[in-house]
């Protein structure tokens, strides 16, 4: 499993050849410290 921070990452795309809808899935994991 890997697992990464990217909230300080900037994206860049060319949608120029995008054809339809695009669609961002978002998944949290959360995590019990005892």
């Amino acid at each position: 499993m890997v697992l990464w921070d990217n909230a300080c990452v900037l994206h860049r795309a060319d949608h120029s050849a995008v054809v339809g809808g695009r669609v961002m899935h978002r998944g949290m994991v959360a995590s019990h410290v005892a």
